[in-house]
């Protein structure tokens, strides 16, 4: 035979499944601010860059909005080439 339902037991059942729950959606809750805070930065970046277009691409490509990396990435193409002892005037394919 088994023992009566106890009171106490259901009453902490029911307040952690309660604990569980709020612990939860506080977690979804801050996943969203989050989410939504990443969302509204990058709005403005893209608002204050002149680089890129509405949507934040520049050339087909999703924009950094950093107007100096064009220039970076050249140098770092031309410091590679070197040092693989090709030619840096010369476009690669």
């Amino acid at each position: 035979p088994e023992p009566p339902p106890c009171g106490a037991c259901g009453d902490a059942r029911r307040a952690a499944e309660a604990y569980d729950r709020q612990r939860t959606a506080a977690a979804a809750d801050a996943r969203s601010a989050e989410a939504r805070q990443r969302a509204a930065d990058r709005a403005r970046a893209v608002a204050a860059c002149g680089l890129c277009d509405v949507d934040g691409y520049r050339n087909g490509q999703v924009c950094d909005h950093d107007p100096d990396a064009p220039a970076r990435a050249a140098r770092g193409r031309a410091a590679v080439l070197a040092a693989l002892g090709r030619d840096t005037t010369q476009e690669a394919s």
